[in-house]
Order: structure tokens, then C-alpha cells, then sequence
């Protein structure tokens, strides 16, 4: 990946995560290409794990570590030069190159991972990887576990999941990984900016995502962090709306959530505003309820907090506002017990933001056959995730008055637990009705 890639030290991670296998191995592979149709294959993601702990960003590629106290540790499989895929596919990096820069205690060809695998890992008590994610991969694992004999000495008894390792060292950013989120983020602000400035100009869903992600890529990122979304009129009602022909219309509410990637690292931001540039009173009603269960989300971002108290306050906010405008009956004891508010707000209010959009979420065996899961669990400085409250009526509502059918709202920004508090990543980009209207102008 391009850009401040070497201001993190990638060897440094891979010292600390071998302290803690010692006795086991781990194994990490490189996405293989996937076919999209014919002869065209889907755009290359690398695997953020695989990446988190080496920072290579190619296919064909995979990691082996063993927590031995003697000999190689770090061992990576590279492909050798091909001529002919480099003609038609550009260079990836090879063994030879990969053995210059010395990041690495042994460096060896792909193809030679099916003989060397199992031999370097006899012995090992436990080998840590992933299933699930690849067939070819998780045949290549298993094959090292079975035995119509039992356990042998001569191959790892136990398999563990890498991710439930790597995910708790994920959670909390050092400095240098901060750096690169919060310019991600700045690239998505400024990008956001301009696209709800320049609305007027876009004729469809899809004119205007293209534009956006347009605008990410001139300010240095690689890609969009994930599938943006432009939903226009009521097609905002759906979560995960996907752009499409759909003309945005004059009086209708746009709602964008997207964000860049940086070096890996993602920002995930969502505003919605009308295109032309005055909130309806209905809209309004709507859009001041989510974002003061923003504003209630915000308070409780602070360390010792959790994404659950998060929540909880934006749910209560958002009870509230929907019992006042009518849209709810009952009292709000009632409302929150027995969850009316998930007709219209379905999803939680934040999750974690890192490598994946969507970041690992890791948890922590309390007991036999009970977990505490990262949601629960206080939160501590260096930790970013998103606040995210929304509303979504669906158009073909009968039960709510005609005004509100087809509205869909939510509101994110990307916030970063500190010593005292929090620190809101995109404050830059406008959120309150007014300032929203006022750019728009």
C-alpha cells in the first residue's frame, strides 16, 4: 500500500505476536484472485491480519512464524520473477527482493509452501491460523492436524484462531497507525465537503458515489475503505443501499456513508441533507432526534465507557425524540423494554474502526461457556470507533403519518478515545441542521 507504510515498523508487531506463541506456530496467507466473470477477476484486498503483520500488499504470499527459541522464526513464501505475468499484470514483489531488504529470517519460494509447511512446523504444540475464509487454505490446514492415529509428534495437536490473538492487539492504535486514520479521515471530510457543495450537479446515486470516491483518490488514498453508499428519496430506508440509476430528486434527502483508505487504515463517515439545500419540516423532526442521539452518544465516549453505554444513551435519545413526534406510544420505559424504537433505528450506534471497516471486535473468556464481549468492555485511550445513530422509514409504512414514509437519516463520525475524553476525527465536516444547511447555500 502506498503512502507512510514504513513509518510503522511491521517487525516490531510480528516480535511481540511471536511472544506469544512460543512453543506453537501461525500461519497467514495472501487472498488468492477471485474470479468476477470470464477473465476478470474481483480488485485485490489484502487480508488486514496478513497485513497488520507484514505490510505487504500482494497476492501469493504467505507468512509462517515459530515460536521456537532457535533458528528462523519469520519465514515468509514469496513468488519468484515471471516474465510473463509481469508483462501483463506489473511486478509483485519477489523472493529475491524480498531477501534484499532482510525483513524477514528466511525467505522462500510460493510454490514450495506445500513441502516446507509441514516440515517446519513438527513439533509445534498448536498451529494458529484462519478457516473458513479460503477451501484451498483450509485443506492445507487440516491436512496438518489429521492423523487416522491421533496426535503425532511430527504435527501440531491443537488449532487456534489467529484472529482471536491478533484482535485484541488491534484494538488499541499506537500513534502511528492515529496518523494515518486521521488523515484518512481528513481525505473524507474534505471529499464529503465538496460533493454536498456540488449536489446540484449530480443526476444520479451513482454519478455521485463515482465522484466522491474520485475525490478520495486525488488526495492520495488507494480506494473507498468499502462499497460507498448513495442512497437518495427513500431509497435511504435501507441500511446498506447500494448507488444506482436512481436520479437524486430535487426535494429529496441524500444520504452518503463512505469513507477513504489510507495504508490500510479506514475512515467511515455518513451524512444525509437535502439537495436542495432546506431541510422539510418532517425531514427536520427526524434529523434533530438523530442527531441529538449523537450528541447523547458523545457524551458517554470517554474512557471506562463502552460501545454498549454508547448505545444505550443513543437509544434513549432516540425513544424519546420518536414519543414526542408521535411516532412511538407509550412511555419510554415501555418503548425501551419492549424494543419498539427497532421498527425504525435496527443497528447498533458504533463499531470499531481500524484496518477493517467493520474492525475486530474481540472478547474475553469470563467463564465456562460465558464471554465479555468487546462491546461490554471499558474503553481506554487509543481506541477509535464510529457514532452512528439513525432513523429509516420505510416508504410502504401505513403506520406512520405520510409525511415520514420514505425518510432514512443517520449520522457518523469517527471518534477517538483520549486520556480526558474523546476527540471527534471529522468535527471538520458540518453535522448540526443548521450547519448542514448553511454549506449547502
Amino acid at each position: 500500500m502506498k503512502g507512510n507504510k514504513s513509518e510503522v515498523n511491521f517487525s516490531i508487531r510480528r516480535k511481540r505476536f511471536l511472544a506469544k506463541i512460543k512453543g506453537s506456530a501461525a500461519i497467514l496467507f495472501s487472498p488468492e484472485a477471485k474470479v468476477c466473470s470470464a477473465d476478470t477477476c474481483f480488485p485485490f484486498v489484502q487480508d488486514t491480519n496478513f497485513y497488520y503483520l507484514t505490510g505487504i500488499n500482494q497476492p501469493d504470499t504467505a507468512l509462517l512464524l515459530l515460536g521456537n527459541s532457535s533458528g528462523a522464526q519469520t519465514i515468509l513464501f514469496a513468488p519468484e520473477y515471471d516474465p510473463v505475468r509481469s508483462r501483463w499484470d506489473g511486478d509483485l514483489k519477489t523472493v529475491k527482493d524480498f531477501k534484499r531488504n532482510k525483513e524477514f529470517d528466511l525467505v522462500l519460494p510460493y510454490p514450495s509452501l506445500d513441502k516446507e509447511i509441514p516440515k517446519r512446523v513438527a513439533g509445534a504444540e498448536t498451529i494458529f491460523s484462519t478457516l473458513g475464509i479460503s477451501n484451498s487454505w483450509d485443506q492445507r490446514i487440516l491436512k496438518l492436524l489429521s492423523s487416522p492415529w491421533g496426535p503425532r509428534p511430527d504435527r501440531p495437536s491443537g488449532f487456534g484462531d489467529i484472529r482471536h490473538l491478533l484482535s485484541r492487539e488491534r484494538l488499541t492504535k499506537d500513534s502511528k497507525e492515529l496518523k494515518i486514520i486521521k488523515e484518512a479521515v481528513n481525505i473524507s471530510c474534505k471529499s464529503f465537503i465538496e460533493i454536498m457543495q456540488e449536489i446540484k450537479n449530480f443526476r444520479t446515486e451513482l454519478h455521485c458515489a463515482r465522484e466522491l470516491e474520485a475525490r478520495f483518490a486525488a488526495r492520495g488514498a488507494e480506494r473507498a475503505a468499502f462499497n460507498t453508499i448513495v442512497a437518495s428519496g427513500a431509497n435511504a430506508a435501507c441500511l446498506h443501499h447500494s448507488p444506482g440509476q436512481s436520479k437524486i430528486k430535487n426535494n429529496s434527502l441524500v444520504l452518503i456513508d463512505a469513507g477513504a483508505s489510507l495504508n490500510g487504515y479506514a475512515a467511515d463517515l455518513t451524512r444525509t441533507f437535502p439537495k436542495n439545500g432546506k431541510f422539510s419540516e418532517a425531514q427536520a423532526a427526524l434529523y434533530d432526534i438523530v442527531y441529538k442521539a449523537h450528541q447523547a452518544a458523545l457524551k458517554k465516549s470517554k474512557p471506562g465507557s463502552s460501545l454498549k453505554k454508547i448505545h444505550a444513551a443513543a437509544v434513549k435519545e432516540i425513544a424519546k425524540g420518536l414519543i414526542d413526534i408521535g411516532l412511538l406510544k407509550g412511555s419510554i420505559d415501555t418503548v425501551l423494554k419492549k424494543n419498539k424504537y427497532r421498527q425504525f433505528y435496527m443497528h447498533n450506534t458504533s463499531h470499531w474502526l481500524g484496518l477493517d471497516v467493520h474492525d475486530c471486535a474481540p472478547f474475553d473468556y469470563k467463564k465456562p461457556f460465558k464471554i465479555e464481549r468487546s462491546q461490554e468492555q471499558g474503553l481506554k485511550p487509543g481506541q477509535v470507533f464510529t457514532v452512528e445513530p439513525g432513523l429509516y422509514i420505510d416508504g410502504q409504512d401505513k403506520s406512520v403519518p405520510a409525511e415520514f414514509r420514505g425518510i432514512g437519516i443517520r449520522l457518523e463520525n469517527d471518534i477517538l478515545i483520549t486520556q480526558s475524553g474523546h476527540k471527534n476525527l471529522s468535527e471538520a465536516l458540518p453535522l448540526r441542521r443548521d450547519e448542514v444547511e448553511g454549506l449547502l447555500q
